[in-house]
């Protein structure tokens, strides 16, 4: 995944999972997400079909003003939780970095309100039987330094020899998302023919396309050959070149350009004077609306609410026990829009996590001893929903005969949470009392980590360290930003050095390997759950999966069950592969699932919006404006 995968819940949203603004968010962040940006710019991940809620806090946004009273506004500002982890579009996969990108390049298209087809670079496209697609690139996109016109060329170039590379050169993150393109062949300079290995009706909302950025053949091309001529470090050659750092090869693929970067304090984005989409149509005839773009990190919640309410910011994301400060208040805008993110519990069985949770049993007992009722409705103030599976309840996908339940009614239930520990460790492990002990007598201790910069987040981590408690467990918590968070305790490392990587696909043992830093637990990551396709969610929940940054081995094989299901033609046949996995993820537990988040927006009352809230919230982001400029 660079595909929008991994969110920082209370992020935006999509990730995380980033996933990016609006389109190409969506792919790239697709991943995870977290309780991080705050930034309000909407849905970065894409395909979550929600089903809105009737009693949501949302303003009536119907009552535009004039369209002929549209200027150009001095500043676009949104605020950020932390520092983004990568630059590159290679490597990225959460929202905090892609958000980056995303003012700088659209992607290929995005999926509007109904999950449709919303085209970007790609104008539109075709298929007659489901296994060949042909997508119509426009003739007038330009990268930038002397990189010359985006053309088909440089997609067949980015899926056979950086997608899908055997070596993974490039460090790519979501190569996983390209395992079932057989081939891609550039009928002309705009027409690309894409032949797939089965039929998938639902193609078109994988992130395969859908959630791509790529570089610019000229840019990879003599970095390609130095790699086949030898030289091993060419990826990584790649990667710091100040093209790529820099952002000079984004020409007019999006609505901003890239002017500064001071970090872990701002970036600066300027109005694109050659942007391709401007004049499409009247929401895009001079946009974007901004002279300039600008991302504020302010690692404190606190202190974004305030800015955003002294008219610092155009936007913030809205923590849900702050929303009734700005319900009713003529000076904001609430927009709510429920999100594909489930937020995980995550479980380390990798060598430098805990043995015994790898040992489902153990992971169910944890999970029985955490009230998911008290953390969305007490926390979250009822703007999330328990989650017991990889999939929220409103899905095609989601069958409530196959799904376990835990962490809610009977299945919430502490004494026999400790029983089943007492059943199921190994030998090391005893009772003292109401204490947990190891061999030597000493009290278990868990290491936790945590993103911080997010108070429900904070709430939440406490409840779970108080809640483990129960079971005579010591937790020991630390709260981190959440860039910090992905480096040092999620991406592989080796001699103590992070890879820039969160799995290894070829590692023999996936749980002999390690990151920087050791943890047993980790809360502030929510996964894309695709409800929309959920085929991809194969970049989850195999042992060589992208973003297995937890070394969960599945015992069945579950790679092939989702395979067989992205690919059933027969809509019932596809609902109950899926829904037998989905079955086997609420039993195994991987990770905990806790609950999907719906996602608050704040805007400041100036803001004019060109689209419905909806789940698909953003993905014409670049085409709001403002009726004035708040920030003076």
């Amino acid at each position: 995944m660079p595909h929008k995968d991994l969110k920082a819940p209370g992020a935006h949203r999509r990730e995380v999972l980033l996933l990016a603004g609006a389109a190409g968010a969506a792919g790239l962040a697709g991943c995870m997400s977290g309780d991080d940006n705050g930034n309000g710019n909407g849905n970065t991940s894409g395909n979550g079909n929600g089903n809105g809620d009737d009693d949501d806090v949302s303003d009536d946004i119907d009552d535009q003003a004039d369209v002929s009273n549209r200027e150009i506004q001095p500043n676009w500002i949104s605020p950020s939780a932390s520092e983004a982890q990568e630059l590159n579009p290679l490597r990225i996969n959460d929202t905090t970095s892609s958000a980056r990108l995303a003012p700088l390049l659209d992607g290929p298209y995005g999926l509007d309100e109904n999950d449709e087809f919303y085209g970007y670079w790609f104008e539109d496209y075709e298929t007659e039987d489901n296994q060949t697609w042909t997508f119509h690139l426009r003739d007038n996109l330009q990268w930038g330094g002397d990189y010359g016109q985006m053309t088909t060329e440089d997609w067949v170039f980015h899926v056979e020899n950086i997608a899908q590379n055997e070596d993974n050169w490039t460090a790519h993150v979501n190569q996983s998302n390209w395992d079932d393109v057989e081939s891609v062949t550039a009928v002309d300079d705009t027409t690309l023919e894409v032949e797939i290995a089965d039929p998938d009706p639902l193609f078109v909302r994988q992130p395969t396309f859908w959630g791509t950025y790529i570089l610019p053949k000229a840019l990879v091309e003599p970095y390609f050959q130095d790699y086949q001529d030898g030289n091993e470090n060419a990826g990584e050659e790649l990667n710091g070149s100040d093209a790529v750092q820099q952002l000079q090869y984004t020409g007019n693929l999006g609505p901003y350009t890239f002017e500064s970067r001071d970090i872990e304090d701002r970036f600066v984005a300027v109005r694109n004077e050659d942007y391709y989409k401007r004049g499409d149509d009247e929401d895009w005839e001079d946009a974007p609306y901004f002279e300039q773009y600008t991302i504020n990190i302010l690692e404190e919640e606190s202190t974004r609410l305030a800015e955003f309410e002294t008219g610092g910011l155009s936007s913030i994301t809205i923590p849900a026990d702050q929303v009734q400060n700005y319900q009713g208040e003529d000076d904001y805008t609430i927009v709510e829009s429920a999100t594909p993110y489930c937020s995980i519990l995550a479980y380390n069985q990798r060598a430098n996590g805990w043995e015994e949770l790898r040992k489902r049993e153990v992971r169910r007992a944890l999970a029985m001893a955490i009230d998911k009722e008290t953390v969305a409705n007490d926390i979250y103030r009822g703007f999330a929903k328990p989650a017991q599976t990889f999939q929220p309840e409103y899905s095609d996908f989601y069958n409530d005969d196959q799904v376990e339940p835990v962490g809610v009614g009977d299945s919430y239930n502490v004494d026999e949470a400790r029983s089943l520990l007492e059943e199921n460790l190994s030998d090391d492990y005893s009772y003292d009392g109401d204490t947990l002990v190891d061999a030597d007598g000493n009290q278990v201790v868990l290491s936790f980590v945590y993103s911080n910069g997010a108070s429900l987040t904070e709430d939440s981590a406490r409840y779970i360290a108080d809640a483990l408690g129960g079971l005579g467990i010591d937790v020991d918590s630390n709260g981190v930003p959440f860039n910090t968070m992905l480096e040092q305790y999620a991406m592989v490392a080796e001699d103590g050095e992070p890879q820039g990587i969160f799995n290894d696909p070829e590692a023999e043992d996936p749980q002999a390997l390690s990151s920087a830093r050791e943890w047993d637990l980790m809360w502030g990551i929510g996964f894309n759950t695709y409800p929309r396709s959920p085929g991809s969610i194969a970049a989850f929940w195999t042992a060589s999966s992208g973003t297995n940054f937890y070394g969960y081995v599945p015992e069945e094989d579950l790679g092939s069950m989702i395979q067989e299901g992205a690919t059933a033609t027969d809509e019932e046949e596809q609902q109950e592969i899926f829904a037998e996995v989905f079955g086997i993820l609420s039993r195994d537990l991987p990770v905990n699932f806790i609950h999907f988040q719906d996602d608050i927006y704040g805007y400041q009352d100036e803001v004019v919006f060109t689209e419905d809230p909806s789940p698909s919230w953003g993905y014409k982001q670049y085409s709001w404006w403002m009726t004035d400029d708040p920030h003076n």
